[in-house]
């Protein structure tokens, strides 16, 4: 699923039962327990979904330490996200299709994201605490981001009728999609 800089990479198995998540460090694989594992930080915190709630499981510590970061609202929450201060990225589901974002922190824990006011999901956050995702309320999806408590719409490449953000690098380089009819194309936005 994901790879830390550290070399760290974790995943998942079915053990006959369950979903369980596992971790591969200097070779040797660890079945950690159910759950279904989303990202690793470079300092060995596993970002995992479990019953519709994101947990952080730290490596860490001997025996690992989970902590459990609760629902948005209530509603069922899936963790996408995770940097190596430990601040967790994700959206909930609330009523029908309808997708709200969240940044989760240790110092504020769960806290909304808005956007342009519909719907919006979060899928990636930086160290500097920059996140990103996809709003979908300017009537078609658009590649969004969450930079120092503002919300910008990324828009879309020429030609494009819509757009999503999945990943933020440390300088601030966006990966994600712009799709027409019929065509998706890879796209990059590049902060200044």
């Amino acid at each position: 699923v994901d790879i830390g800089g550290n070399g760290t990479i974790v995943g998942s198995c079915f053990n006959g039962t369950a979903q369980t998540a596992v971790v591969w460090r200097n070779g040797v694989v660890t079945e950690l327990g159910v759950g279904q594992p989303a990202a690793v930080s470079n300092n060995n915190q596993i970002l995992v979904n479990v019953s519709n709630e994101p947990q952080i499981w730290d490596l860490r510590t001997t025996p690992m330490t989970v902590t459990r970061l609760g629902q948005l609202q209530g509603n069922p929450t899936t963790g996408y996200d995770i940097n190596d201060a430990g601040d967790v990225v994700g959206s909930a589901r609330f009523d029908g299709p309808s997708s709200h974002a969240f940044l989760w922190t240790a110092k504020r824990g769960m806290v909304e994201l808005f956007g342009s006011g519909g719907d919006v999901s979060a899928a990636g956050i930086n160290n500097a605490g920059q996140i990103v995702g996809t709003d979908y309320g300017t009537g078609s999806a658009h590649a969004a981001l969450w930079s120092k408590g503002k919300f910008y719409d990324l828009g879309v490449l020429p030609g494009y009728g819509a757009s999503l953000g999945t990943a933020i690098n440390s300088v601030g380089q966006i990966v994600g999609a712009s799709s027409g009819t019929s065509v998706l194309r890879t796209t990059v936005w590049a902060l200044k």
